[in-house]
């Protein structure tokens, strides 16, 4: 399991399940392109930050611009990014539920 911070605070609690694992979630967070449908980190950012909808945010194909891309791209580079690796998908699960309800974070829909 992983979780984002930005100033400290935890903003994004993910598991990083299925074959790629975290190295798979962690390069659908960190792209790129104006495809968001991918990852619900980038949709939620544009959410929080340009004040989209979710439906805009990651419709396919994309309707967002480019600076709209850029600003989200900007606002994920400047995060830190921790992660915990678990014994089992269970145990990473009960976690990722535990912080989740604990930190309460922004990004995570609810």
């Amino acid at each position: 399991m992983y979780i984002w911070f930005r100033d400290g605070e935890p903003v994004y609690v993910g598991e990083a399940k299925g074959v790629q694992g975290l190295r798979g979630r962690l390069r659908a967070h960190l792209a790129i392109g104006t495809d968001l449908s991918r990852s619900t980190l980038r949709a939620s950012v544009a959410v929080a930050q340009l004040g989209v909808t979710r439906a805009y945010a990651r419709q396919r194909p994309s309707v967002m611009t480019d600076a709209e891309i850029t600003l989200v791209n900007e606002w994920l580079t400047a995060c830190e990014l921790g992660w915990r690796e678990c014994a089992t998908g269970p145990a990473a699960h009960d976690l990722e539920v535990k912080l989740r309800s604990e930190w309460t974070p922004p990004l995570n829909i609810l």
